[in-house]
C-alpha cells in the first residue's frame, strides 16, 4: 500500500550535508511517508552506507548509473506515482520535525491547490563548514499567513516564488511538471511555476531551512542570467493583454528601470514586447546605452544564449502563453 507522502532525496558527492536532510526526514513528527533517496554520482558509496545505517525500511537508494545533472535528476519527481502527495529534499537543505504534518494539513484543507510550499530560514556556510543563521528568511517582507496565487503573476517575470526544498506536490498532474534538461539549474523553478496547475499556495511558516553553500551547481555566467530573464519577461510581456495605461503605469512601478535592459533586448525575440518599449522613460533607455556599452561582450553571449537553447525558450512560451490565456478566461 503506497504511503501518502513521497519524499525524493537527491545528493551529489555532499557527505557533509547529506546526514542532516536524512536525519530531518527520520525526525518528522508526521510518518506516512516513503523516500528515494538519489545519488547522481556513480561509484559513491557513502549515500547507500548512510540509508543501511538508518534501517528505516521507507528509505531506499537509487543509484544513477550515470550522472544526469541537477536538472535531469529533479525532473524525477515529477512523473505519475500512487502517493497523494510528493516533496523533493535537497542534501544541502533540512526540514524542522512539523514540516510533513504542517505542509499536508495545508493541502488537505485546501483541495483546489495544485502546490504549495513553506518559508525557509537562511543558514550560510563558513570556511571551515560552520553554519550562521543569517537571522532572514526566503520571503522577509510577507506577514500575510498564505498567499494564494492564482495564475501567473507579474512577480513571476523575473524569478520564482516557490522553493525547491520546502514544497509539496499534488500527483494529480504532476506529469505535466516536467522541464526540458537543458533549462539552467539556477532557474528550474521559475520555468517550472510555468507549467504548474494553479492556484499555488504559499504557507508563511519557517517550516524549512535553506543552505547558502560554498560548494555550489549554481553559475556565475551573467550571460545565462540576462538569458533567463529575458525568456521569462519575453514571454510574460508578449502574453499579456496589457491596455496602453497598464503599459504606462508598468514603468512606473519601481525598480523597472534596473530592469529595461532586458525588456528591450527582450523586443528583439518577442515582438509583442515593443508596444511595451515604446512607453519606457528616457532615463530606462539612457541606463540601457550605458549598460550594453560598458558591456558589449556580455550583450554577445546573451544573445547567442537565447538562440542556442530554443527548446527552453519554446518551452516557456508556450506554457506562459497557455497559463496567462487561462488567467484571462
Amino acid at each position: 500500500m503506497a504511503s501518502l507522502v513521497k519524499v525524493y532525496l537527491f545528493t551529489y558527492k555532499r557527505h557533509g550535508l547529506l546526514p542532516r536532510a536524512l536525519n530531518s526526514l527520520l525526525n518528522q513528527t508526521f510518518k506516512d511517508w516513503s523516500c528515494e533517496l538519489h545519488n547522481d554520482c556513480p561509484g559513491d558509496k557513502f549515500p547507500e552506507q548512510l540509508v543501511n545505517q538508518a534501517c528505516d525500511s521507507r528509505v531506499t537508494i537509487v543509484n544513477h548509473e550515470t550522472n544526469l545533472g541537477a536538472t535531469a535528476s529533479f525532473n524525477l519527481a515529477f512523473h505519475p506515482v500512487p502517493e497523494k502527495y510528493v516533496t523533493l529534499l535537497e542534501d544541502d537543505n533540512w526540514w524542522e520535525p512539523n514540516f510533513l504534518a504542517e505542509m499536508v494539513k495545508a493541502m488537505e484543507s485546501n483541495p483546489g491547490v495544485s502546490v504549495s510550499w513553506s518559508n525557509m530560514k537562511c543558514w550560510k556556510e563558513d570556511s571551515l563548514g560552520q553554519w550562521t543563521d543569517t537571522g532572514t528568511t526566503i520571503n522577509p517582507n510577507i506577514i500575510e499567513p498564505t498567499i494564494t496565487y492564482p495564475h501567473l503573476v507579474e512577480r513571476q517575470m523575473h524569478g520564482a516564488v516557490h522553493s525547491n526544498g520546502a514544497m509539496l506536490v499534488r500527483t494529480t498532474n504532476i506529469g505535466h511538471y516536467t522541464i526540458p534538461p537543458t533549462t539552467w539549474f539556477d532557474f528550474v523553478e521559475s520555468v517550472r511555476e510555468r507549467v504548474f496547475d494553479y492556484p499555488i499556495m504559499f504557507v508563511n511558516q519557517v517550516l524549512a531551512n535553506f543552505s547558502l553553500t560554498i560548494q555550489t551547481s549554481r553559475t556565475k555566467d551573467l550571460s545565462a542570467w540576462n538569458a533567463w530573464q529575458i525568456m521569462l519577461c519575453g514571454s510574460y510581456i508578449s502574453s499579456s493583454r496589457w491596455e496602453r495605461d497598464k503599459i504606462r503605469s508598468f514603468w512606473l512601478q519601481e525598480g523597472k528601470v534596473k530592469y529595461s535592459h532586458h525588456y528591450v533586448l527582450a523586443a528583439c525575440f518577442y515582438p509583442g514586447v515593443r508596444r511595451v518599449i515604446r512607453y519606457a522613460p528616457l532615463k530606462a533607455w539612457i541606463f540601457c546605452v550605458l549598460y550594453y556599452g560598458k558591456h558589449f561582450r556580455l550583450l554577445l553571449r546573451t544573445i547567442k544564449k537565447v538562440r542556442h537553447n530554443p527548446a527552453l525558450k519554446d518551452f516557456i512560451d508556450q506554457n506562459t502563453r497557455l497559463n496567462l490565456n487561462k488567467s484571462y478566461g
